[in-house]
């Protein structure tokens, strides 16, 4: 079942959900670092050369450092020693344009209230992103958020769209992946939740996000309360059952392959 969540903000709880954990995305749901990301980038390009190609910034958003250097011509899975070198320069560029950025980071709208209130009613949470440790920790002390988990490019897994980090969140938390709904913005990270056989709030930001099974679209995370948070899982684990045979049955799809 497609669901859309133009009224998900206060619209009541069900029975018993079953909610274990809720996972969240960073760069787009929780924080905006759209424009130090994208001086990042031309930083980088500019050092190499490089030119980016008009609608560059939707093919990098969501991936990680190393797919995303498809935007500065290079081809990862032939090129994955120079893919990992650039990636690397692209970590410390996005460091830097957010250490000297005064206005970042920015919360997204409604993000910070509902990670306060996961916080002051105990329920489980991890964040989970494609950017490194060194850039994700100062970046969630800076806005004082402590997650019970946090699952980074670090982890060893493979990047969203693979299921492999909600995965990794799920077992970190000690919670089976049916139990999580995760939080996410882009078609990346949804494809990502789907794989893992995760319900998800999508909140798009980067782009547009396509309605599909186990998942509820919603313009804003202002308004939406853990209550909500768990009324939505109940109605939705159904769907993403379904999403997770659909994935079965075969790989996953990268939206911005």
């Amino acid at each position: 079942m497609n669901r859309r969540a133009g009224d998900v903000a206060g619209a009541g709880v069900g029975a018993d959900d079953g909610l274990g954990a809720v996972l969240l995305d960073l760069d787009g749901t929780v924080v905006d670092t759209t424009a130090a990301w994208r001086r990042a980038y031309a930083t980088v390009a500019a050092a190499h050369g490089a030119r980016l190609a008009d609608g560059w910034w939707d093919a990098a958003v969501g991936r990680s450092m190393a797919a995303s250097t498809v935007v500065l011509g290079v081809d990862p899975d032939r090129e994955p020693d120079r893919a990992a070198a650039l990636a690397a320069e692209l970590t410390a560029a996005g460091a830097a344009a957010l250490a000297a950025d005064p206005a970042a980071p920015a919360w997204r709208p409604g993000a910070a209230v509902l990670l306060a209130e996961l916080r002051a009613t105990g329920t489980p949470h991890a964040v989970v992103t494609a950017v490194a440790a060194a850039v994700a920790g100062p970046l969630l002390a800076g806005l004082g958020v402590r997650p019970d988990a946090v699952v980074t490019a670090d982890a060893g897994v493979p990047a969203k769209p693979a299921p492999d980090p909600y995965l990794a969140a799920a077992a970190a938390l000690g919670v089976a992946p049916g139990a999580c709904l995760v939080i996410e913005d882009s078609p990346t990270g949804t494809t990502a939740a789907a794989a893992a056989g995760m319900a998800a709030l999508v909140v798009p930001h980067a782009g547009p996000v396509p309605a599909g099974p186990g998942r509820v679209l919603s313009p804003t995370l202002v308004g939406v309360t853990v209550a909500d948070l768990r009324r939505l899982h109940a109605g939705l684990r159904s769907d993403a059952a379904t999403a997770r045979a659909g994935a079965a049955a075969g790989p996953y799809d990268d939206p911005t392959a």
